[in-house]
């Protein structure tokens, strides 16, 4: 996929999540980052931005 300067990530992001959301549970907690380590093992989010300003996301907390 080639993504132009006028794209907006929301919908690849989205994409993105439904795939991971289809996957088997093979995650683990984020230990490398001290304040994830509290987070939900089921708990999923990302985050892009643009170095023009918009931020794009998504986050879910499943089971």
């Amino acid at each position: 996929m080639i993504l132009s300067p006028s794209t907006t990530f929301q919908p690849v992001l989205e994409r993105v999540a439904t795939e991971i959301a289809q996957t088997p549970a093979r995650r683990w907690p984020a230990d490398h980052v001290p304040a994830l380590t509290a987070c939900a093992r089921h708990s999923f989010g990302m985050a892009v931005a643009a170095l023009d300003g918009p931020a794009y996301g998504v986050w879910a907390v499943a089971g």
